[in-house]
């Protein structure tokens, strides 16, 4: 039977994990007040993770968080989640009840055409990041552009695309293999109102990777309604890094309380 059962959470796949600049005050706006963001001249660093698992606890399913910014905990810093969209539904669940996380639920559809069109871009032509991790998806997925649709109905036609970076041809060294602990808080959120606090193992092969680049798309008038206009400032800045993680190996762990809510800052509605 599949389901969250007891944690650890097990999950396998591919991921890409990408740091790009972000001013302080927009990652102020989602991360709470008793957190320091690491920060130099008005910038922290956010970013996104964008990752496709063939292995959980509710089976194979795709999800990107949009990182604001960077935050101490002591000796080191991690990232804070501002959104996260995951197209499985229980995932967004567990995500919003057991892990205070602010998931949504989205649809992801690759653009099989986009390595056949003139003049396209040579990153574009490369091995396909995006289906290579989906055998059953192969013949049919070709494409290394993603759209993410935020609202699914018709008249609120919101989404982001994503053009991805190719996949190093088979057989190529993916990497040295590195075992690694990552501390992450969550929380403040409607379900879970205090700051939390979890951490990760992973295992994975890692490599330097080329970055994602972020093409915002929407056709909704009213900016109040517009999920993309409220992404922008965190995903408009410019890359600096981008790591890929192959064959990746993940246990997640149960979070805990670290703090209480924090009344002054709006909680993040979520879902």
């Amino acid at each position: 039977k599949m389901g969250y059962d007891k944690p650890p959470w097990k999950f396998g796949g591919r991921a890409i994990y990408q740091l790009q600049l972000v001013k302080s005050k927009e990652a102020r706006k989602y991360v709470p007040e008793q957190l320091k963001l690491v920060e130099c001249f008005g910038y922290t660093l956010g970013g996104l993770y964008l990752a496709r698992y063939d292995k959980s606890p509710v089976g194979p399913f795709d999800e990107m968080v949009v990182l604001a910014g960077l935050v101490w905990n002591a000796p080191t810093s991690c990232a804070w989640a501002s959104h996260v969209f995951v197209n499985n539904k229980e995932a967004r669940d567990h995500g919003l009840k057991e892990v205070g996380l602010p998931s949504a639920f989205v649809k992801f559809s690759n653009h099989p055409l986009a390595n056949m069109v003139a003049g396209a871009p040579k990153r574009a032509r490369a091995g396909n990041w995006w289906a290579e991790s989906n055998k059953e998806n192969m013949g049919r997925l070709s494409g290394n552009k993603v759209k993410i649709d935020i609202f699914g109905d018709r008249r609120n036609n919101a989404s982001l695309m994503l053009d991805l970076p190719g996949s190093p041809p088979p057989g190529q060294w993916r990497g040295p293999t590195i075992n690694m602990t990552l501390p992450s808080f969550s929380g403040h959120t409607f379900n879970k109102p205090h700051l939390l606090k979890y951490s990760l193992d992973m295992n994975a092969a890692v490599r330097l990777s080329k970055s994602i680049q972020v093409v915002h798309d929407s056709k909704i008038k009213d900016d109040e309604k517009d999920p993309i206009l409220k992404l922008k400032p965190l995903l408009s800045g410019k890359p600096l890094i981008a790591i890929a993680f192959d064959k990746m190996q993940m246990n997640v762990r149960a979070p805990k309380i670290v703090a209480s809510p924090t009344p002054t800052l709006e909680l993040n509605p979520s879902g």
